[in-house]
This record gives structure tokens, C-alpha cells and sequence, in this order.
């Protein structure tokens, strides 16, 4: 067994650090750097420490007033409770994005609301997130003094780039934060310390409550794509300090996307300047469709996407509606029903299957891509006559 930083270590630990130390000494760091996960220590071994002698005469005698527990059980507990509602956190990472320039990572399933149970779990969620996509973000070289002359040649390059390029991280459905003050003092540490690092940040969320003081106030550029009720609106313009003509842009002319394209307020911020710009995002079919949020056109997406595809899925929706959305048709065959007396709570539903299917199979509605079937579809062999 192996011993660093008072922590016990697997059997196998001191093998790993060998395989480390020889792949960097031949010029391999990007599999030392593979190596190097299976070379520390993971969560269990933390029970093996906490259940050593040297541990043990050093805090034995600290107790819970309210249990009588030892300190000692008190953390066996905690840790043994962590490895069971989070049992990927306790073994070597095999998450390995390698040289990719842009990542996405979607929170939705791990980031849960409505107990003290589930804002614990977002917010170790977004941390673990944040950590995964930015560990790097504020490298430098004048780090490099606290790094292995061994390793120092690959990681001068790796520090003088990180630290000339402009990063940036996104932040999606802002508001699932707001129970975890944690996350909002990192992301508010992360704005005032980010500039200098070249890194950039941006929040994303439907109301300007949404947005933590400390976050809005240092934001150069806002964008407001709309407001929900005149409370929003008027929250908005008071705190950005937008103009009377801007005003009336957030008040009256933020409609939301149309076939037109999606109308926004751009506010600018620059050293003492303050601009306001009224812009309208002109996208096209394929960009609006892989966009949609509403209901029936996520629904009719998906099956397209599990049918035929993702690229094949978004071609033949903007085919077939180029307007970006099925809303207007899936509206008109709703209504048909609801006349004829089918029951209102499966007609939407079965509207988007029968539609589905239409564009899949190539009929109704999805006539309109046979022309691009047949031209697609591979020239019967010429077969020479006898």
C-alpha cells in the first residue's frame, strides 16, 4: 500500500505513478494525463484514512454534542452517504473531450428543484460542470513555476496559449441557480476576475430576477429578447437605465421569433458609452427548426430526429415548413377534430404522430420532399445487353 498526503492509497496507486512519470519522460502527455486519473486517490479512500490510527488519536475525542458521534463517524458517514447518491464521482473520470474547441453539457436530468436535497445536488452539479468545462480557462505563465520541470516545456505551451485565447462560457436557464448561493458567487467571482483572463460569460434566463445584482452590473452587453408581463419590462429598463426610445422598444416591439426572424434590444456598455441598438435575428429554416421550444414542433422534431435522423430530421422539417414552425398546421388539424368530437386531451398528440409520419413515409404533407427522394436515390446499374 501507498501512502501520500496522509491518504492510503490503492495497491495499484504506485503503479500508476511509474506509468505517469515514463510516459512523460518519452513525450506521451496526453496519454500521462489518461494515466494520471487512475494514479490519485477516489472518494472511498477517504474511509480507509479516516479509519487510520494516525487519524483516529487525532480526533477520537472530538464528538457531536446532539449524537455523541465521533468526528471520525460523523465523516465515514458523509462520505459513505456521497459515494451512494453519487456513485460516478467515486472512480477514475473516463469524461475526455480531448481537443475540442466547443462543448455542451446538459444539466437537465441532474439538476433537479424543490428540496434542500435537490439545490444541494444542482448546485454540486453546476460546480462539477463548470469545473469540467473551465479548469483551464485561467491558466498563465507565471504558473508554471508550481509545475514538474518534466512536464514544464509541454505545459509553457499550453499556459501562453490558454491565456492569449478568448474563452467563454455559457450559462443556459439561469434561474436554476437561484437556490444555490455557491454557484452565484462563483459565477460572480468568475465576471469580475474573468476580463483579465480573457474569459467571457454569458447568462441566459427568462426574468431579470433571474440575474444576481452582482452579475447584471457587471454585464457590457445585454440582450432582451422580450419581457413576460409590464412588472418585467419595467424592472428591465430601470435597471439598465434604457432610454425613453429604448423603452418603448422593450415595451412594445420585442414579439418574440416570427417568420421574419426574432426582434431584439442589444445595449451595449463601453468605458463610459452606453448604446442601444434594435436588431431583428433573420435565421433560416433549418436554424429555426433546430431552435423551436414550443411543444408540438419539439414533439414532431424528435420523432424525425428518432426516425430518420438528425441532419435528415431538419431538412425535411424546413421542407416541408419553412416558416420554422408546424404550430399553424398543427393547429388547423387540432380544430378539424375537436369538431368532429374526438377527444380533446389526444387529438394534439395524435395530430403530431399522423404528421410525423407523413414526413417520414413520404405522403400528405410530405409529398413536397419526393422530388429530393428521387433525385437522391442511386441510378438503377446499366446491364449490357447480350
Amino acid at each position: 500500500m501507498g501512502w501520500r498526503y496522509g491518504i492510503k492509497l490503492h495497491e495499484e496507486t504506485p503503479f500508476w505513478r511509474d506509468v505517469v512519470k515514463a510516459l512523460c519522460e518519452v513525450g506521451e502527455p496526453v496519454l500521462a494525463e489518461r494515466a494520471q486519473r487512475h494514479a490519485v486517490p477516489i472518494l472511498e479512500d477517504l474511509i480507509g484514512a479516516v479509519r487510520s490510527d494516525q487519524v483516529r488519536d487525532m480526533f477520537d475525542r472530538v464528538k457531536l454534542h446532539e449524537t455523541s458521534e465521533l468526528a471520525s463517524q460523523i465523516f465515514e458517514r458523509y462520505i459513505t452517504d456521497l459515494i451512494r447518491r453519487f456513485p460516478t464521482l467515486n472512480a477514475p473520470t473516463r469524461l475526455d473531450f480531448g481537443p475540442a474547441r466547443v462543448i455542451v453539457l446538459d444539466l437537465h436530468h441532474v439538476a433537479p428543484k424543490g428540496s434542500a436535497a435537490a439545490d444541494r445536488q444542482t448546485e454540486m452539479m453546476y460546480l462539477l460542470a463548470r469545473h469540467i468545462l473551465a479548469r483551464n480557462f485561467f491558466l498563465h505563465p507565471d504558473y508554471l513555476s508550481f509545475v514538474p520541470e518534466a512536464v514544464r516545456p509541454y505545459h509553457a505551451i499550453r499556459f501562453l496559449e490558454t491565456s492569449e485565447t478568448v474563452k467563454r462560457i455559457d450559462y443556459d436557464e439561469w434561474h436554476r441557480t437561484q437556490g444555490s448561493p455557491i454557484v452565484l458567487a462563483q459565477a460572480e467571482r468568475d465576471v469580475r476576475e474573468g476580463r483579465k483572463h480573457n474569459v467571457q460569460l454569458g447568462f441566459t434566463s427568462q426574468r431579470p430576477q433571474d440575474i444576481h445584482g452582482g452579475i447584471a452590473s457587471q454585464a457590457t452587453g445585454v440582450f432582451i429578447l422580450g419581457a413576460g408581463d409590464r412588472g418585467d419590462r419595467d424592472e428591465l429598463i430601470k435597471r439598465f437605465d434604457i432610454t425613453e426610445a429604448g423603452a418603448k422598444i422593450v415595451r412594445h416591439r420585442l414579439t418574440g421569433p416570427r417568420k421574419e426572424g426574432a426582434p431584439f434590444l442589444a445595449i451595449f456598455r463601453a468605458a463610459a458609452a452606453h448604446y442601444e441598438q434594435f436588431l431583428v435575428n433573420s435565421l433560416g429554416p433549418v436554424e429555426l427548426w433546430a431552435l423551436s421550444t414550443t411543444p408540438a414542433d419539439t414533439a414532431l422534431r424528435n420523432r424525425l430526429y428518432d426516425r430518420v435522423g438528425f441532419s435528415e430530421g431538419l431538412r425535411r422539417l424546413s421542407v416541408v415548413f419553412p416558416n420554422g414552425s408546424a404550430s399553424v398546421e398543427v393547429e388547423r388539424r387540432t380544430k378539424a377534430l375537436l369538431k368532429k368530437g374526438d377527444a380533446a386531451d389526444q387529438v394534439e398528440a395524435g395530430v403530431v404522430v399522423e404528421l410525423a409520419a407523413e414526413l417520414i413515409e413520404g405522403r400528405g404533407l410530405g409529398l413536397k420532399l419526393r422530388p429530393y427522394v428521387e433525385e437522391a436515390r442511386p441510378a438503377p446499374l446499366q446491364i449490357a445487353a447480350e
